[in-house]
């Protein structure tokens, strides 16, 4: 019986601890905290969006060693292995899936039910700290000074985590936190703070259009935040813009002859209050302060087309991501090191790495999940052959 460690109780980890356990090795999962699966737990505003239905590998970074991981195991695979393990799910908006007990709980506890009955340790408040090879075998060096060895060896654990553990030589991308609030320049937020519109959302790097997502945006006091803004970070760099489209549904050309139209119907009005059924006041302020007009003032009809290009292209500097409040993070092992059919590390055999301490992230909305779930699947099969 081979005897693995997996290090790193949260999806990929639990996920790998199972399918390892349940080819037939003994398996011991470490974890730096209290109890594992807290990610688990505070994912999708503690409901869990666990997967996606309309998942595939385009929507990842480096899609082609996506795509290789997703013939080994593709997505109906890991819907399956959850409906083993006695999970009822419901499908939402754009595919997300949910547990439908509607609580992140019930797919912790079913995956927790399921280790309780396999030959698998848990240890939390165990940290590894490095991770070296001795001869076919590798051995775990605790932060306690405790050293165990273990015929293989899965790295499920993301972030700086994952680089101080590894050996050396293991080449990393480097890490940006994506998924995230981001910070914009003060003034174009300035009176916004909780405001909730839904709109497109256009993320510029000079004149050319990185990415564009359609939605809620939420905006904060420091900047913009909400699912758009999240899977546009994934994107975006210092220094680029992000175009906001309050009115996707008018163009331009039908916003000008409507604002006109106002100005002559209501000749008495200010120019916020003109704008009063478009958007909401503290829009109409900002939207005027960024045309250069005074809101309380009047709207010369001469100025319309200033107003309606505001309204369709509202724009805020990217100055940097809200790391705290990251979903996931962007870089981690270079991909071209690992086998994407198992994730074993190539020059490193009996080493395996998955989800977020690789090269690879997917969009809100389940993807990320989903492919912790898909590397764990993988090494934990790999790992016990």
């Amino acid at each position: 019986m081979r005897n693995i460690a997996i290090i790193g109780g949260g999806a990929s980890g639990i996920a790998a601890a199972i399918t390892a356990a349940d080819a037939g090795a003994r398996v011991t999962l470490f974890e730096a905290g209290k109890r594992i699966g807290h990610s688990i737990l505070v994912s999708g505003n503690g409901r869990c969006n666990w997967s996606n239905s309309l998942v595939k590998p385009d929507d990842y970074a480096n899609v082609p060693f996506v795509a290789q991981a997703f013939r080994a195991c593709p997505p109906q695979r890991v819907w399956d292995w959850f409906e083993g393990l006695g999970l009822v799910s419901m499908e939402e908006s754009a595919g997300r899936r949910y547990p439908a007990a509607n609580k992140a709980s019930s797919v912790l506890d079913v995956l927790r039910f399921r280790l309780e009955e396999l030959p698998v340790q848990v240890a939390c408040e165990c940290k590894a700290a490095h991770l070296r090879p001795v001869g076919e075998r590798w051995a775990i060096e605790f932060e306690n000074g405790r050293t165990e060895r273990f015929d293989a060896v899965i790295v499920a654990c993301g972030g700086q985590v994952a680089q101080d553990l590894l050996p050396q030589g293991t080449r990393f991308v480097p890490r940006h936190p994506r998924l995230c609030p981001v910070r914009t320049d003060h003034d174009s937020v300035k009176g916004l703070d909780n405001i909730r519109v839904k709109g497109t959302a256009s993320l510029l790097r000079g004149a050319d259009i990185v990415a564009k997502e359609r939605g809620e945006i939420q905006f904060r006091s420091f900047g913009v935040s909400g699912i758009v803004v999240f899977d546009l970070s994934r994107h975006a760099r210092t220094g680029d813009v992000i175009r906001l489209d309050f009115l996707p549904e008018v163009s331009e050309i039908m916003l000008v002859d409507n604002l006109v139209k106002r100005a002559k119907r209501f000749p008495k009005r200010s120019a916020e209050q003109l704008l009063a059924g478009m958007v909401l006041p503290p829009v109409a302020r900002a939207v005027l302060h960024q045309a250069g007009l005074d809101a309380a003032g009047a709207l010369p009809v001469e100025r319309t087309v200033d107003v309606a290009r505001r309204l369709k292209r509202y724009e805020v500097q990217v100055e940097r991501f809200e790391e705290k409040s990251a979903q996931v993070t962007q870089g981690g092992v270079a991909i071209d090191q690992v086998d994407p059919s198992t994730m074993v590390v190539y020059d490193a055999p009996g080493l395996f790495v998955t989800g977020e301490a690789l090269d690879v992230d997917g969009p809100c909305g389940g993807y990320n999940l989903h492919w912790a779930w898909t590397c764990g699947l993988l090494a934990g099969s790999a790992a016990a052959r």
